[in-house]
Order: structure tokens, then C-alpha cells, then sequence
């Protein structure tokens, strides 16, 4: 998870600024990394779904001024991760 974190952060470096905002990624990762840390397996399997699925919809454009748009999921919803 934090390499593809890492990517995606790399990538948004490159990207226009008002795209850059992985903060809702980001905590994902956190809650999860803290669900493995408490060896919380079944609950961390669920929520690594979601953070797959959340990351698999991110969408990449290029535009004409040679920049990346980052297209995040409208809604990225840790309520989904937190519940669990």
C-alpha cells in the first residue's frame, strides 16, 4: 500500500495542484496499516478491497500544457472503512 501511495504521490507531483489532494487515500492507508498492526487480518482483507477499488478508479489525463490530471473518485468514502 505505501508504494502504491508513493506512486500515486510521484505522479501527482507531475500533475496540476489543485488535482494533488490523496489525503482521502492516504488515511485509508493509515486505518488499514493500523488494523494490521493490531493483527486485525479479517476486518484489514475488507479494507483493502475498498483501497483497491478506490485506487483502481483513479483516473490518469494528459492535457495540452504536457500535465497529468489526477481524476480522483468523486466520493472517497472512509466511512466504509471505519464501520467495518
Amino acid at each position: 500500500m505505501t508504494l502504491i501511495l508513493s506512486l500515486l504521490s510521484t505522479i501527482a507531483s507531475y500533475s496540476n495542484p489543485k488535482n494533488r489532494d490523496l489525503d482521502g487515500i492516504e488515511d485509508m492507508v493509515n486505518v488499514i496499516t493500523s488494523q494490521l498492526d493490531v493483527e486485525n487480518y479479517t476486518l484489514a482483507e475488507c479494507m483493502l478491497e475498498v483501497f483497491c477499488n478506490t485506487v483502481n478508479s483513479i483516473r490518469f489525463d494528459f492535457n495540452h500544457k504536457d500535465r497529468i490530471n489526477i481524476i480522483l473518485p468523486k466520493n472517497i468514502n472512509l466511512s466504509l472503512i471505519t464501520k467495518l
